[in-house]
């Protein structure tokens, strides 16, 4: 199965209710992946540090918890559990650039790892953030 996948967010509805991945998390970059998955309609994940893949609609607590390089290691057997759990075999990861936002890289990072050693598909499509807050998506 093709999945489309992005990480969390800081900014996240402070609801003590349990929320759905997609409404817990505030960032505007998934929100625009669910907008493109629902366009194309696949599945989409949202990568936590502190949970691995979350499907959208799954409900998830308030946390806090900002995936540090020391944690990586661990998230990389959690992710690969979970993807032989959902059969996934391919993973479109839509991320900011590493370049400009190093607090993605241990997300990015983890998550490639675990898809080069399932040996399945991993395509990183990286968006640009305009000053307004829109996201750009190459190819859309």
């Amino acid at each position: 199965m093709k999945i489309l996948c992005t990480y969390c967010s800081r900014k996240k509805d402070d609801s003590e209710d349990m929320l759905p991945a997609y409404k817990r998390y505030l960032g505007k970059h998934i929100k625009k992946v669910h907008n493109i998955a629902t366009d194309r309609g696949l599945q989409y994940y949202i990568l936590s540090g502190k949970f691995g893949l979350i499907f959208h609609q799954h409900e998830i607590e308030w946390y806090d918890f900002l995936l540090k390089c020391e944690d990586v290691s661990a998230l990389i057997g959690r992710l690969q559990i979970q993807i032989k759990e959902k059969n996934i075999s391919s993973i479109d990861y839509y991320t900011e650039s590493l370049n400009q936002e190093s607090k993605v890289i241990p997300y990015f990072c983890a998550i490639k790892e675990a898809c080069d050693k399932l040996k399945i598909e991993f395509n990183p499509i990286i968006f640009k953030k305009l000053r307004e807050g829109d996201i750009i998506v190459p190819g859309e």
